[in-house]
């Protein structure tokens, strides 16, 4: 499926992304559950310290529409994958 074979390409381009920032960790909380949740807060950390998120842009292959590239912030990226 092309869906997956998209998300299966975001996923390595967005994991060689944080290695390259030296992102070891992401935490993520959580307000509400199933569909009526959303991020509240997304902490990185590089080795055991919390770093400022890295603002770097993330090229993704688009999933829901013609599969077309779009580039969007890490935090947004990391929010909607």
């Amino acid at each position: 499926m092309k869906a997956d074979k998209a998300r299966a390409r975001n996923k390595e381009t967005l994991f060689a992304l944080l290695e390259t920032l030296g992102v070891t960790q992401i935490s993520v909380q959580f307000d509400g559950y199933g569909d009526s949740g959303q991020i509240e807060h997304v902490e990185v950390h590089s080795g055991d310290s919390v770093v400022e998120f890295p603002d770097p842009t993330v090229r993704f292959t688009r999933i829901d529409g013609d599969g077309s590239a779009v580039e969007q912030s890490l935090e947004d990226a990391l929010d909607s994958r």
